[in-house]
């Protein structure tokens, strides 16, 4: 697991290789390295802030172009629930389908009341392969 998740985040890899480490690749963990989110970070800076960071998924699947996020906290009016995080997730998720790639965000309440979601995300890498 990486550095500075959040328990959710612990609780999808844990999930996941449960559920799929037999049949399915690992995820990577904390990506960044996706072309088309490098590419715009200059406009992010120019329209956004000069101290824009990198965007990072929680979890990638490079070679199948598939992004999860994790998202905590829908029900609180901060981080990806403000009309702020709203807009970055959407750029985010725009920006990622301009190269090809799949950005799958899920609520931390879709994992974990039941494996529902999980095995709606391994359809789609399935699918990609």
């Amino acid at each position: 697991m990486a550095k500075g998740q959040s328990h959710l985040e612990d609780y999808f890899i844990v999930r996941w290789l449960h559920l799929y480490g037999d049949t399915l690749p690992a995820p990577e963990e904390q990506f960044t390295e996706v072309q088309p989110w490098l590419e715009h970070l200059e406009h992010r800076k120019q329209t956004e802030s000069a101290r824009c960071r990198k965007w990072i998924a929680d979890y990638a699947w490079p070679e199948v172009k598939v992004l999860v996020d994790v998202q905590g906290g829908v029900w609180h009016k901060s981080g990806h629930s403000s009309p702020k995080g709203l807009l970055r997730d959407y750029a985010r998720a725009i920006t990622a389908a301009a190269g090809g790639w799949l950005f799958i965000p899920v609520a931390g309440e879709q994992l974990t009341k039941n494996d529902y979601y999980l095995d709606l995300i391994a359809q789609a890498i399935r699918s990609r392969m």
